[in-house]
């Protein structure tokens, strides 16, 4: 999700243009503007929902092995087994 919006925010730097027309601007403004912020609530919704921690909005490398980490957890604790 912060991959997502991060490119949206990529995208509006990219054709954002100050001599735009008010049709582009309702585009970029109205529309896509809103996703990313609806799309930053859903993130922060599913990490409260979680319990995962915020790591801010600066994209960097995370190690996967503490997600991998918790997901063994949370099957085992179910007793989800497979092979």
């Amino acid at each position: 999700m912060d991959r997502f919006n991060e490119q949206l925010v990529c995208y509006i730097k990219e054709v954002y243009n100050p001599r735009g027309t008010p049709a582009s601007d309702r585009v970029l403004w109205e529309i896509i503007a809103r996703l990313l912020m609806m799309f930053r609530r859903a993130k922060l919704a599913m990490a409260r929902a979680t319990g995962a921690p915020d790591y801010g909005t600066h994209l960097g490398e995370m190690s996967a092995q503490v997600d991998i980490r918790r997901l063994i957890e949370c099957l085992h604790s179910e007793n989800v087994y497979y092979s």
